[in-house]
């Protein structure tokens, strides 16, 4: 029984609980099919089969879970020896927080896991309650060193090499989730993401979330697609999608809390001559993005997007890699000077600037000299498709210029850690 949850090809993912004991709940959230209940079932399997799962889609799922009290009393009198009460697709539920809280509270002595595709439904409106009580965790789309972990298995250097610029090409492209990623071919891979967008749309949009204007939400994130990684001005969309500011704001929030689009906030850094205000959006899955433009070319040299996907292609590894405490934001400066990505961790802040070209020759920009300037940090680096292993100092700050391939390298250096399989 057991197998039918988990795929015949496991990708091991970096995403795991630190902590997993009855006093605490395992909150697993991320974007629809990213992999939650593969990475849940995966760490279940010792104690299968005294789990106990519950599929939130179902009614009768529902209408049990209704009252945290009378499941917990149900699980004492019918579940003896009961170890996990797995509650799937949470979202479906009225007050999911409220749920967990009192399963957590009951003392049940199992364990409690959760999934869940929106934050909001999981945590917003009972964020005090879960304190202490949920340990947390995100699981986004596959990420480069998951993907090369285990696609590369033991090969050197060269064939390392080879496959890691060949799974950047389809990353930039089909993006990365898993059933996208595991499918056969390219034609069933962009079939899988058009129904992506359909069932987040359609379903997700207006069944789970409640949008009533449906067509303007689907214009938005046409909009967003196109202008994908650009400063955002919520009176233009409005205008264009034909509803006010407040309404494409509370559209963003959805997407942000399902995981879908990723509003990016600037980086101040106690200086007044920084914008501190406009958001960067940008999509979790490149290959969800290239579904809305209905365009999946593979020849990055001749998209007029390249510089975009590559950004974007950035802004998710990053994502996939950053823990709580961490921070990401972009730095732009009164007088215009830009840096793309600011990383902070530990007290410590890095630039990261992305260029679709192929350089020849270490270079830096104005803007780039201009937060070296003003902040010193001591690494920044440029990510382009050509230039890597090159390190030049600029003052006190050395800056790399990487490409995709060596880009994890760089950035696990950065927050401090040899987890993962580094990318040479």
């Amino acid at each position: 029984m057991l197998q039918r949850f988990l795929p015949a090809r496991y990708v091991a993912r970096r995403a795991s609980p630190r902590q997993v004991g009855d006093e605490h709940a395992v909150i697993v959230v991320g974007p629809r099919q990213a992999g939650k209940s593969t990475l849940t079932w995966h760490h279940l399997e010792p104690l299968f089969p005294s789990v106990l799962f519950l599929n939130a889609e179902d009614t009768l799922v529902r209408e049990a879970c209704a009252s945290a009290g009378e499941l917990a009393d149900l699980i004492r009198r019918g579940y003896p020896g009961l170890k996990v009460v797995f509650l799937e697709e949470a979202q479906h539920l009225t007050e999911a927080g409220l749920l967990v809280k009192g399963l957590v509270d009951a003392r049940l002595g199992v364990q409690v896991w959760v999934t869940g595709s929106s934050s909001y439904h999981l945590c917003a409106r009972t964020r005090e309650t879960l304190a202490g009580r949920a340990t947390r965790v995100k699981v986004l789309p596959f990420s480069l060193p998951e993907l090369l972990a285990h696609e590369a298995g033991d090969l050197g250097p060269e064939g390392r090499n080879s496959v890691a610029d060949r799974l950047v090409a389809r990353q930039l492209i089909l993006g990365s989730f898993p059933a996208v990623w595991l499918a056969g071919d390219d034609g069933v891979r962009q079939r899988l993401l058009f129904e992506y967008v359909e069932s987040f749309v359609l379903r997700d949009a207006s069944d789970v979330h409640r949008v009533r204007n449906v067509p303007a939400f689907r214009r938005l994130l046409g909009l967003i697609a196109v202008q994908m990684g650009n400063l955002v001005n919520l009176a233009a969309l409005g205008a264009t999608c034909g509803v006010d500011a407040a309404t494409i704001d509370s559209y963003l929030e959805i997407l942000d809390e399902s995981h879908v689009v990723t509003r990016l906030r600037p980086y101040a850094g106690g200086r007044r001559r920084e914008l501190t205000q406009a958001p960067k959006l940008y999509f979790v899955d490149s290959g969800l993005r290239n579904a809305l433009r209905n365009d999946f070319s593979p020849e990055l040299a001749t998209r007029i997007d390249a510089g975009a996907l590559l950004e974007n292609w950035a802004f998710a590894e990053i994502t996939k890699c950053l823990d709580l405490l961490d921070g990401l934001g972009y730095w732009r400066s009164t007088n215009g000077a830009e840096v793309d990505f600011v990383i902070e961790h530990a007290g410590e802040v890095a630039g990261l600037e992305v260029k679709a070209s192929v350089l020849r020759r270490p270079e830096i920009t104005r803007s780039s000299r201009s937060f070296l300037e003003a902040y010193k940090p001591r690494r920044f680096a440029v990510l382009n498709l050509g230039l890597h292993d090159s390190v030049i100092e600029v003052g006190q700050t050395a800056v790399a210029h990487l490409t995709p391939r060596t880009f994890h390298t760089w950035l696990e250096t950065i927050l401090g850690r040899g987890i993962l399989p580094l990318i040479r």
